[in-house]
């Protein structure tokens, strides 16, 4: 063989190398993952972006589930929410949550009338009048009021996507489309389609391939009680990559003949001012909204045009701000409830008057109980507010009506004893005192500074928060052209609630004030609920949040460029060339640095650009290009040097030894009792290869071997004091601690299962082998687990037996021993109870069939005590290459598991994991692997 050594041949290779390279990068799911990789890490290294500080979500968290008392949450909860965001000058509430049917109506409006008759109509307290009421009224009408009340809120609907695979072609889609909408919609469901139109645009899709905007052949709009009143309707759908990762946001969807929009997209849309139909949609290149207008933007002045860059499915990359607590302002929808019961607590309190006698007698008990009723707060919180409101209330009509002092008021009131109620009671009375000071110097200037307002009304013992949020919710009202003796009284104020967000813990104060303007997204944020996928900056990311962040990026206009196709595979070319041309002059050493300086600078050119210009440059296939370029040329290299050494051994061996010859050309650098569940042990053994054997021995001689080998291992499980439980075949089955209760069940079941390994090899096969009968081993699993043991079957037939998910475990271990070449395997419940009495082996976590969960085996090696020093150094190896296995260092693994065999050349453990050490060193396992084995056939 001729090995061309010529500048031409590198740059062939090197153009070779980076088509190769783009193609793989750019084609194939798993280089593919790859690159999207190395885009996450940009993310997680780039500085802070500027976010749209209008943006932030609403949380349905386990507080708002607790407070709701189960999920999903009543709807009258949205309600609310809805109502405190309009008496705060919110701007937008978008519902990330589908409502596609009515809630139940627990009770009728009929039964309501019953009971208004049965306890006295018309003179029914006021309390038990509102209570009736409220119950009468669903939680379906309460959202629908609200939404007609606040006109703010966007609504989502899903759809089902028709994917490339499954309907490759247009008219797939429309049959089924048009299939559905005959058979499967609703008359609710019609009219909110028909409802769900408006907010839509007319779109003539190419018929042909499925292989652009993304069709629907079935849409769940919302109830049409809600989307009568809704401002805006998107879909919520998630686009994955091809490694699970959400990085990409659709904006839009097409379903027969038309197109709607996201969430997001119909947000963008309500917050600019431009309507859908002013945009211009170009599937590849762009969407435009023309003259749009930013309000809330920092530094945003005017109208200008937005061009949002897009694929030909009209979605666009995200350009994710960054973890989710750590970005824009989450509000808890508790607290928002908690702000909706403080309104609410002040309105009911001030209905009452001055009448303080009702207000003590009956109105705390029917304040608190519309509160708790209305799901706004809990029984505990809820007391504790209205009485702080309550005595708030008093102060200010003690004032009012009779000029007392401080200390008058708290001595009418209070115990002189009682210093912890004197001291909580003063303090209402000193910001009630602060506050109506401030309120009458804001009526004459509502714009004064609030700095300069506290310096004029002069020191006070309230905390210096409280004052500055007491002056700013004030002037609110004042602004806002409300009354505060009507919005705001009692002139008590609840400091801003305290948050911890963001990874360096970062304490946010909210207060109902910070709702003002903003666009706020509800989600589901609980932990354990469903709306979590993994993102650059998370592995579990509220979905919410999504949509917060496409909006941010569009309206900030920081929008994800990637290069032409064509100048990226001028990259990947460069990179390939560049290096196999140096290969070619520069000496390995210097070929070496040139890579890592041209790596290095390069991956920080991406990053700069990434950061500063929010270009994503691709960067895989121009380091797998790089250092394809400089290994072909290694290995070009020692193909030319190992042809020479062939030659000059062809002609040494003439007259030297190989051995001689061997040491000149060698390269020293490269040395180098019924029905009762209770926790058992299941042993299930059978014959490897028995079924195949059988066919080839007469039948009489097969059933006397096998009657000999049955009669044989069964005398061995009743020595260990074991239940046989029944024959199938070859294989046999016993269980232990049934129907006498055996402490130590989990040793004797290992007990049989070695003597039954070692009287098989021992005794029966050495005798069968002289017999001429077949050549038989065994395999056998053993579990311990909670099992159903009791008489099983007819009436006229039963078997004492067990069953159980442990059992059909203790089924699986049995041939799973086939992957390991091991003959007794058994899990990690049966290894905790003979911890100390049998010495075993670690196999690691194998999922069989059947079985989601992973679980942990073991191969039984024998008793304590009674292994030899070359087992005990064997498993001393292989305990070696397995912790190499798990941390990925494949090539030391493999040198462990060479080792292991060299000790024991038919180590099955150690065969099997040096097999898949090989086949990983190839191709690496996903991010996610955990090191497991996943039996598919057992």
């Amino acid at each position: 063989m001729r090995l061309v050594r010529h500048p031409a041949f590198n740059l062939i290779l090197g153009i070779v190398i980076s088509i190769v390279a783009y193609t793989l990068f750019g084609w194939v799911p798993l280089f593919e993952q790859i690159e999207l990789n190395t885009l996450d890490v940009r993310y997680r290294r780039r500085p802070p972006i500027e976010t749209d500080p209008t943006l932030g979500t609403i949380d349905i968290d386990m507080a708002t589930i607790d407070l709701a008392g189960s999920w999903p949450v009543p709807r009258n909860m949205y309600a609310e929410l809805m109502r405190v965001l309009e008496d705060y000058d919110a701007r937008l509430m978008a519902v990330d949550i589908f409502f596609p049917d009515p809630s139940p109506l627990t009770v009728s409006p009929e039964q309501v009338a019953e009971a208004r008759r049965l306890v006295g109509g018309e003179g029914m307290p006021h309390a038990l009048e509102s209570l009736l009421a409220d119950m009468a009224r669903g939680d379906d009408e309460a959202m629908a009021e609200a939404m007609r009340d606040t006109q703010m809120t966007v609504l989502s609907q899903t759809f089902s996507v028709a994917s490339p695979q499954e309907y490759p072609d247009t008219i797939s889609i429309d049959l089924k489309t048009r299939t559905l909408a005959e058979t499967a919609m609703r008359a609710a469901h019609v009219d909110a389609l028909a409802l769900a139109e408006a907010f839509s645009l007319p779109y003539d899709a190419p018929d042909g391939r499925n292989d652009t905007v993304a069709r629907g052949f079935f849409v769940e709009p919302p109830d049409p009680r809600f989307l009568e009143h809704a401002v805006g309707l998107g879909f919520a759908q998630i686009l994955y990559d091809v490694d699970g990762t959400v990085r990409r946001y659709p904006l839009f969807l097409q379903y027969d003949g038309r197109l709607y929009p996201s969430v997001g997209m119909m947000v963008v849309s309500l917050v600019t001012g431009v309507p859908l139909s002013a945009m211009e949609i170009v599937p590849g290149s762009h969407v435009l909204i023309p003259s749009s207008r930013r309000p809330g933007m920092a530094g945003a002045s005017g109208k200008g045009d937005i061009r949002i860059p897009v694929d030909r499915m009209l979605s666009m990359d995200t350009n994710w701000a960054g973890d989710y607590l750590g970005t824009f302002t989450h509000f808890p929808a508790a607290l928002l409830l908690e702000f909706r019961a403080d309104d609410l607590v002040r309105a009911r309190i001030r209905a009452y008057g001055s009448d303080t006698a009702a207000l003590l007698t009956e109105g705390m008990e029917a304040i608190t109980g519309e509160v708790v009723r209305r799901r706004l707060l809990k029984q505990v919180r809820a007391e504790g507010m209205v009485r702080d409101l309550l005595l708030a209330r008093l102060v200010e009509l003690a004032r009012q009506e009779d000029p007392l002092g401080k200390s008058d008021f708290l001595d009418a009131f209070v115990s002189e004893d009682d210093a912890e109620t004197r001291n909580a009671l003063g303090s209402i009375w000193d910001q009630v005192a602060d506050n109506e000071r401030m309120l009458e110097l804001l009526r004459t200037d509502a714009d004064m500074d609030t700095a300069e307002l506290v310096e004029a009304v002069g020191r006070s013992p309230v905390h210096g928060t409280v004052r500055h949020y007491a002056a700013e919710r004030l002037r609110f009202a004042l602004k806002r052209g409300d009354d505060p003796d009507e919005s705001c009284r009692p002139l008590y104020f609840f400091p801003p609630v305290e948050l911890t967000t963001g990874p360096g813990e970062e304490v946010r104060r909210l207060s109902p004030l910070d709702l003002r303007d903003k666009v706020l997204f509800v989600g589901l944020t609980a932990t354990g609920t469903h709306d979590f996928n993994p993102m650059p900056f998370s592995a579990r990311y509220p979905m919410v949040g999504l949509h917060v962040n496409a909006a941010n990026t569009i309206l900030t206009g920081q929008f994800i460029r990637s290069p032409p196709a064509w100048v990226s595979f001028l990259i990947v070319l460069l990179c390939a060339v560049v290096m196999a041309i140096a290969g070619l002059r520069l000496h390995p050493l210097l070929a070496v640095g040139m890579a890592i300086v041209l790596m290095g600078g390069y991956v920080g050119a991406g990053q700069l650009f990434f950061n500063h210009r929010a270009l994503w440059l691709p960067m895989a296939a121009p380091m797998v290009a790089l250092v394809a370029a400089y290994l072909a040329i290694v290995v070009h290299n020692f193909l030319a040097e190992r042809h020479e050494k062939a030659k000059v051994r062809h002609a040494f061996s003439k007259y030297v030894s190989a051995s001689v010859v061997k040491q000149v050309l060698e390269d020293p650098d490269m040395l180098q009792l019924g029905g009762e569940r209770r926790t058992m042990t299941v042993f299930f053994s059978d014959l490897k290869g028995f079924t195949t054997i059988s066919e080839t021995v007469p039948p009489e001689d097969m059933v006397g071997l096998l009657n000999e080998y049955l009669d044989h291992m069964s005398r061995i499980i009743f020595r260990y004091d074991g239940t046989l439980d029944k024959y199938e075949g070859d294989g046999i089955v016993a269980f232990w601690n049934a129907p006498v209760e055996q402490e130590d069940h989990a040793y004797l079941s290992c007990c049989a299962a070695l003597d039954s390994v070692r009287d098989l090899d021992t005794v029966l096969r050495p005798k069968w082998l002289a017999e001429g009968k077949p050549d038989l081993t065994v395999r056998i699993g053993l579990n311990t687990g909670q099992m159903v043991v009791g008489n099983m079957g007819s009436m006229d037939r039963m078997e004492y037996s067990v069953m159980g998910d442990a059992v059909n475990l203790g089924a699986r271990l049995e041939p799973a021993n086939k992957a390991f070449g091991t003959a007794i395997m058994m899990s990690d419940g049966t290894r905790e109870l003979v911890a100390g009495r049998i010495v075993d082996r670690e196999l690691g976590t194998i999922r069989v069939k059947g079985r989601q969960q992973r679980v942990r085996a073991y191969e039984v090696v024998g008793r304590t005590g009674e292994t030899t020093p070359g087992q005990e150094r064997l498993m001393e190896v292989y305990r070696d290459g397995l912790e190499h296995y798990r941390a990925r260092r494949w090539e030391d693994a493999i040198d462990a598991f060479r080792a292991a065999l060299a000790l024991d050349s038919e180590d099955g453990p150690s065969k099997a994991y040096l097999k898949r050490c090989k086949e990983f060193l190839s191709v690496p396992p996903d991010s996610d692997w955990d090191g497991g084995f996943v039996m598919e056939d057992v």
